[in-house]
């Protein structure tokens, strides 16, 4: 290898190197937020309104109950509300959080 190059290689290495940890600390701090947005809208959002769906479906007969269960009724709906529930949950954290400007 010819010596001209043994520089120019690492001051390439040392250029991707800071651009890979400069991009690495962003996606760190994306999934944290993401994780924290989700964390919230899961905790804040998503289980009060389970637990009221639930109290409204208490008064079903044990048939019908058993009907909704076969046919998978309950996770259709939790995982319908944690959708919306989360979307909303994210938007309604993101404008509180705001641009920076």
């Amino acid at each position: 290898m010819p010596a001209f190059l043994i520089p120019l290689i690492e001051v390439c290495g040392a250029a991707l190197s800071r651009l890979f940890f400069t991009r690495a600390g962003q996606w760190l701090l994306t999934a944290l937020l993401f994780l924290g947005i989700q964390f919230g809208s899961q905790k804040f959002i998503v289980e009060p309104a389970l637990s009221a769906i639930q109290s409204a479906f208490g008064g079903l007969s044990a048939d019908t109950v058993a009907w909704m269960a076969y046919l998978n009724v309950d996770r259709s709906i939790t995982i319908i509300l944690s959708a919306f529930a989360s979307a909303a949950g994210s938007r309604m954290i993101l404008k509180r959080i705001g641009p920076k400007s």
